[in-house]
């Protein structure tokens, strides 16, 4: 098997930014979010049916359940539409994706989520998952804030 060279960084590991969401997005959550109890999930849905990949949209329809198992399935969705945001932005498995950048926030926040609402226990899920080993975060924040 030949030698594959180890890329190093003279300045360290790249930092990604994930873009900003579209405001048309943000405005049609914001609404959604507005509608009387009984019609904001629907309202949500419509939101995520029109923008799939607006990780917040996906949190927002997991909030509005109860249900344990259909929570952590939008919570899922949006962690994975959250790194097909990241690679979409340069991300290629490793490099920071720091706090400090208000666009990165909704994808790093997730975990702090899941962890609040309960879902399923999501530390331990959360542990396996390589992605987070290279961000930019503090597990006592994230996990138990």
């Amino acid at each position: 098997m030949p030698e594959q060279p180890i890329s190093l960084f003279s300045s360290g590991p790249p930092t990604t930014v994930i873009s900003l969401p579209i405001p048309e997005a943000a405005i049609e959550l914001s609404d959604a979010r507005n509608q009387k109890q009984e019609e904001r999930k629907s309202a949500i849905a419509v939101v995520v049916a029109n923008w799939p990949r607006f990780i917040d949209s996906w949190v927002a329809l997991a909030e509005e359940t109860d249900d344990v198992i259909e929570q952590y399935a939008y919570f899922r969705i949006a962690y994975h539409r959250g790194l097909d945001t990241l690679r979409g932005s340069g991300w290629k498995g490793s490099g920071y994706v720091r706090w400090s950048e208000p666009s990165n926030v909704a994808q790093l926040q997730l975990a702090k989520l899941m962890r609040k609402n309960g879902v399923l226990n999501f530390y331990y899920n959360l542990i396996r998952l390589v992605f987070l080993k290279t961000c930019e975060y503090n597990r006592r924040y994230i996990l138990w804030r």
